[in-house]
């Protein structure tokens, strides 16, 4: 295989070169709206603050929690064929997080001489922060570029310019958006993409109840924990005065929607100031907010959803029991 010639080392840091947006800028239309709704809902990129990407990356250890190790281990057991067959010289992730899983990628990358980008695109500068340092100590001639934003609003890339580039969006966090947001958010995808790119999708499929029911509720109890920090966020970000002790967490399975759907339902009546949006908001015993969706999807209804967004696709790959797939993406003609 003939190798790309390396660019120059640059130490790319989004501070300095303004590769940053607030993720928390629309906060207060976002609770506002959702809070004042029938139901009530959250949105949850309002988990990812500090604590909550930390308690999500203790979630991923958990037993119950199967999306993690079998996304894991299909790109332990894929990854050599497929830089073998695109031969891409960046990866850019989407969503990256603490990048654990990006490393699969980066390590053969660069022991083979193909890696010269990386890109790394989240909601939590912190994790960006640390991942960042940690790339440009471990690749240290490979551009590295990290980008503070919201991908549900925007997609940046910064002076992120390689091809062929991967471009990453794992976790099954696409599972989190609805249809319209999801085809959206492929759109903005496809519109950096060249011809020559890759688009790299986890996803997490329909299969049996009981095994998704459990991954929701774990028996540690650090789902319920991670839930109820949201309302600590907004007690923060608006002044707000929910006590999360008086929440229940509650993970149900939407059989005809094919979805998880997460809530903070209330103790007892209570009335729960937010000043900074001037609402007191009142809340029966029983009442529940919601705070998040996790959509299971069957290749079909991925096929057709990259589709729709200008995205034709190229594998798709499983594990054994078929709980979790990767799906792989080129911009369409």
């Amino acid at each position: 295989m003939s190798l790309p010639q390396r660019k120059e080392s640059i130490a790319s840091d989004n501070s300095k070169q303004g590769f940053k947006s607030d993720p928390f800028a629309g906060i207060i239309q976002d609770v506002q709206a959702g809070l004042t709704s029938v139901p009530k809902m959250l949105n949850p990129k309002y988990f990812y603050d500090e604590k909550g990407s930390r308690l999500f990356d203790k979630i991923t250890r958990l037993p119950e929690y199967y999306l993690t190790r079998t996304e894991t281990s299909i790109l332990k057991n894929e990854i050599e064929g497929i830089l073998n067959r695109y031969k891409p010289e960046a990866v850019f992730e989407m969503g990256s997080g603490s990048a654990t899983k990006t490393r699969l990628l980066l390590d053969p990358m660069n022991v083979s001489g193909m890696l010269r980008g990386i890109g790394l695109f989240d909601f939590n500068e912190e994790f960006l922060t640390e991942s960042s340092r940690s790339f440009r100590a471990l690749y240290p001639e490979s551009h590295v570029v990290s980008i503070v934003g919201d991908f549900t609003k925007e997609l940046m890339l910064g002076d992120f310019d390689f091809t062929p580039t991967i471009y990453l969006f794992l976790g099954s966090t696409i599972g989190n958006m609805s249809y319209g947001e999801s085809k959206m958010f492929l759109e903005r995808v496809v519109e950096k993409m060249k011809r020559e790119d890759i688009f790299m999708l986890g996803i997490d499929l329909v299969k049996d109840v009981n095994i998704i029911h459990s991954a929701y509720n774990d028996s540690e109890g650090v789902t319920e924990e991670f839930n109820r920090n949201i309302l600590n966020v907004i007690n923060v970000r608006l002044d707000a005065d929910f006590k999360p002790n008086l929440f229940t967490h509650e993970a149900v399975y939407n059989l005809e929607k094919n979805r998880i759907e997460m809530y903070l339902k209330s103790n007892i009546d209570q009335v729960v100031n937010l000043k900074k949006i001037d609402l007191k908001l009142k809340l029966p015993s029983g009442e529940s907010i919601c705070t998040e969706i996790s959509r299971k999807y069957t290749r079909e209804k991925v096929e057709s959803l990259m589709s729709s967004a200008g995205m034709g696709m190229v594998e798709w790959l499983t594990d054994a029991d078929s709980f979790f797939a990767i799906a792989l993406a080129k911009k369409s003609p």
